[in-house]
């Protein structure tokens, strides 16, 4: 009954998927096993996972509504999730937890789940309280969150030794690279995108909000170097990294080494190199060893990553540091 009641309510879910409403309607149910069968593509079976395991909980508190009656998916617009979720922690501390209304609220926002392939929370609760999370969404995610910090500035940096042409070439592809999860990465994309090179002075205009212009500055700053010491950086991007794991198992590595990846991508850090060198990771079983590639700096930093993930602040077991042959 359940979950034919979340079917309805993902009819007028904004970002809730069609493939989605029909699969719960697919729902068969099997007694033998008690389990339900659905026929769905792979997206929507993974957010049914995600519907069923938000329904199918013992409840423990009788105050409360008794049964979560409404499913609500939302997609943020403007703002990124982890500032959406960050701001509803934040809401949870001034709850009144003596109001039944308000320790409804806290339970849909302390079991709200955020589904990485979709881009959007899942939400459910009472009908009231789904309501409720609803407006408090709208107002954390309207346009004028957007405006507010993404205020329009601009910055003529001066190159002292490359061309403008190269090094905006250079940025775009940075820009095609970060991953656009989030409000931040767009509009740093985006503010790359429009940078204007002025040949005359080979200075770049760059406009955009205030956090865009700092970091591709920052960005600008480590491409803007002498061609001698651009040349030596590319040669060094062919160098290599073997790390054998001290404590944990290779298969733990291998799960949490792409896990990590992925983190500093959602958490807006910008370093394409770092992500390309983690993503080269490759495993031998021979030596129970792992290979990373990259420029000698980019490494340091993946050693660092992975042996943190390995051991902490153990010593790692590097075998080799150098040139690929």
């Amino acid at each position: 009954m359940a979950l034919r009641q979340v079917g309805e309510g993902l009819k007028a879910t904004p970002g809730a998927k069609a493939s989605v409403e029909t699969a719960v309607h697919t729902a068969e149910i099997i007694k033998d096993t008690r389990s339900l069968l659905f026929v769905a593509e792979p997206e929507a079976i993974t957010i049914i996972k995600d519907l069923l395991a938000s329904l199918d909980t013992v409840e423990t508190t009788p105050s409360l509504s008794a049964r979560a009656t409404q499913v609500f998916a939302y997609s943020p617009q403007y703002t990124s999730h982890t500032e959406i979720q960050a701001a509803l922690k934040r809401l949870v501390s001034t709850l009144d937890p003596k109001s039944i209304p308000d320790l409804n609220l806290t339970k849909a926002i302390e079991t709200m789940e955020w589904n990485r392939e979709t881009q959007s929370f899942i939400i459910t609760g009472d009908a009231s309280t789904v309501e409720r999370f609803k407006t408090i969404l709208t107002s954390l995610d309207g346009p004028e969150q957007l405006v507010g910090k993404a205020a329009q500035g601009f910055f003529l940096y001066k190159l002292q030794n490359m061309e403008g042409s190269s090094v905006l070439a250079e940025l775009k592809t940075i820009a095609r690279q970060l991953p656009q999860n989030n409000v931040q990465n767009q509009n740093i994309a985006a503010s790359i995108d429009n940078i204007q090179w002025i040949e005359n002075t080979n200075a770049l205009l760059i406009t955009g909000p205030a956090y865009a212009i700092e970091r591709i500055q920052t960005l600008i700053a480590d491409l803007d170097i002498p061609l001698a010491m651009a040349s030596r950086r590319v040669a060094d991007k062919s160098s290599f990294l073997i790390y054998k794991p001290k404590q944990r198992a290779p298969e733990g590595m291998l799960k949490a080494i792409p896990e990590m990846n992925q983190n500093l991508q959602d958490s807006g850090l910008i370093d394409p190199q770092l992500f390309a060198a983690l993503s080269s990771m490759t495993y031998t079983p021979d030596t129970d060893s792992f290979i990373f590639t990259g420029s000698p700096e980019v490494l340091k930093k993946v050693e660092d990553i992975v042996q943190q993930i390995d051991v902490g602040s153990c010593a790692s077991q590097i075998q080799c540091l150098g040139p690929a042959t």
